[in-house]
């Protein structure tokens, strides 16, 4: 008798471990998917080269639209 109740402890003890191996799982499947989530996100982030390009954009875009209105003011006059 005494050896089959042993058995039963193992057996619950495996059932305990199975149990917290399942939630270690299922947390790093959490843990993996977030750590995706933010590695996407964080390459789809805009970096210091590209706010400095669009400063150049924008900044040669005023120029050209300054140079159109200036135009249109001298055909205007005329």
């Amino acid at each position: 008798m005494q050896v089959l109740d042993e058995i039963k402890v193992i057996k619950d003890e495996q059932t305990k471990t199975n149990q917290r191996l399942d939630a270690i799982q299922e947390q790093t499947t959490k843990i993996s998917e977030f750590h995706a989530e933010i590695t996407e996100k964080s390459s789809n982030k805009a970096t210091k080269n590209d706010f400095e390009y669009l400063k150049q954009m924008i900044f040669r875009h005023d120029e050209e639209i300054h140079k159109i209105k200036s135009q249109l003011l001298r055909v205007n006059k005329n």
